[in-house]
């Protein structure tokens, strides 16, 4: 038996070797087909393609001459490039050099060749399984609509329904992932108030194909202050915001004014990867936040302990049978002793390595990071009194609570956590907890889009944001529950379980 001992070790090994070679890298695994937006730091991304800017390499004639015409998007293919053209309608009131350095009014009834190339956009709001994305662009000029004020806004010649320029240029891939957002629509407008009250106030720069479509402005700076339509009605007009963040309410004809569009796409975490990403196809996600070193280590003892400990056994088993009044000698006492804390030992330090919550012997191993926070009751952003909940799933999303007790008499003990609207996510990897919050949330001031966190030891522990020097907490774990998506009572989020 002693020559396959050291077989089984090395085997089992790398068996676990093996397996954790694909769990230490942190990776998503995801079927070779599907599909990923992969958003960047700052909750940006690309998608789709739509004329943007003057072409200033190639001749307008080269493209028109040689290029392949498509019928469904007007658009011309041409050295594994597309493009655009179109004749040129300016506003002459208020002129403006555009990317090129010439003026909008040299265009003015010219025929100009535009770039065809993949549009910005940032997260406008968080759903259940999707993103609602703004374009950081106002990419064309159209009327809202020509019928009734209780039209959806309407204008099919963006890329509303299916059969338009914008879907036609998509791939089946892109296509894959975009959802409806409004009705049967596949494009929608930012509603007015969550425009004002989000954190998507970039100015929205009109492309050159938006200008040159006959964009409005009415300022001196004229078209970095363009106007782009809401879907919100005021009576018989539609809200709209001018690029300086003022609105005003024009009639649904108004053929001026431009458009910022929004869509929605299939949403899912990309766990492990420190970004989001956009899917409509399952996956495996992976997001492992042990020690790898600890549970190879922990392993290692665990099959070289536990080995050790059924040689012992089957030594003494097989004994009995030869001799039934065999006794045990102190030396089969001291092996296995030995062999039964090195296996102890072994499942402790795997434990530890794996993040697996363990209570036997006295000894409890709270990682378990999951749970309710909370938070520093006083901040310049919220109310005197007020209280703040964070609740991070065993499936890494974080869940956002507001609570008063001044609000509810009687109920300093037990009053309401108010669930806030939005979903953020959760990682944590090499001793860091990372909360990426939902853009709807009111923040702390000390708070961004991605906050850092170090010390998130399980319940009982106090987190600070990573280069905080002070001595008060940001957050404190009271609770290893699963929280819920709903409103909580104080009561349900500190018992330690």
């Amino acid at each position: 038996m002693k020559k396959y001992r050291f077989i089984y070790i090395l085997g089992a090994t790398i068996a676990f070797l093996s397996i954790m070679g694909i769990y230490a890298n942190g990776l998503d695994v995801y079927a070779e087909e599907n599909y990923l937006i992969e958003l960047d730091k700052d909750n940006r991304c690309k998608f789709g393609l739509y004329p943007t800017m003057i072409e200033k390499e190639v001749a307008l004639d080269e493209v028109k001459n040689n290029g392949t015409y498509d019928s469904d998007t007007k658009i011309y293919s041409y050295k594994d490039n597309k493009y655009a053209i179109l004749k040129g309608e300016t506003d002459l009131e208020h002129d403006f050099k555009l990317s090129d350095s010439n003026f909008a009014s040299v265009y003015n009834g010219v025929d100009v060749l535009f770039k065809v190339e993949a549009l910005t956009w940032s997260v406008f709001e968080t759903g259940d399984g999707y993103l609602d994305l703004i374009c950081l662009n106002i990419i064309d000029r159209v009327e809202y609509s020509k019928t009734s004020i209780t039209d959806k806004f309407s204008s099919t010649d963006i890329f509303l329904e299916t059969g338009t320029k914008f879907y036609n240029l998509l791939s089946d891939k892109e296509k894959s992932i975009l959802k409806t957002i409004d009705s049967d629509a596949y494009m929608s407008l930012p509603d007015y108030k969550k425009y004002n009250d989000g954190n998507v106030k970039d100015i929205f720069t009109p492309t050159d194909y938006a200008v040159l479509k006959g964009l409005s402005s009415h300022l001196e700076d004229p078209y970095n202050h363009s106007p782009f339509w809401t879907k919100t009605r005021e009576g018989d007009r539609i809200k709209v915001i001018w690029n300086n963040d003022k609105s005003t309410d024009c009639l649904i004809n108004d053929s001026r004014i431009g458009v910022v569009p929004i869509i929605r796409v299939s949403y899912q975490t990309s766990q492990g990867g420190g970004g989001q990403a956009c899917s409509n196809n399952p996956s495996i996600p992976i997001n492992f936040y042990g020690n790898v070193w600890m549970m190879i280590i922990g392993s290692i003892l665990i099959f070289g302990g536990g080995i050790s400990l059924i040689i012992i056994m089957k030594k003494w088993y097989l004994g009995l049978k030869i001799n039934s009044k065999l006794k045990v000698g102190p030396k089969t006492y001291v092996g296995g002793g030995i062999t039964l804390t090195i296996l102890i030992i072994g499942l402790y330090i795997f434990s530890f390595g794996t993040v697996v919550k363990v209570n036997t012997l006295g000894f409890n191993n709270t990682k378990d990071i999951h749970g309710y926070y909370s938070g520093n009751g006083y901040d310049e952003n919220f109310e005197f009194g007020s209280r703040i909940l964070m609740g991070l799933t065993d499936d890494y999303q974080v869940y956002r609570y507001y609570g008063n007790p001044w609000d509810e008499e009687g109920s300093a003990t037990n009053f309401t956590y108010y669930i806030q609207p939005g979903i953020g996510r959760w990682e944590y990897k090499d001793g860091l907890l990372t909360i990426y919050a939902a853009p709807e949330w009111t923040r702390y001031n000390f708070e961004g889009l991605e906050t850092t966190y170090t010390d998130a030891n399980g319940v009982g522990s106090f987190i600070k944001y990573v280069g905080y020097e002070g001595t008060a907490y940001q957050w404190y774990h009271t609770n290893n529950r699963d929280p819920k998506y709903g409103n909580v009572k104080f009561g349900e989020t500190t018992e330690v379980w």
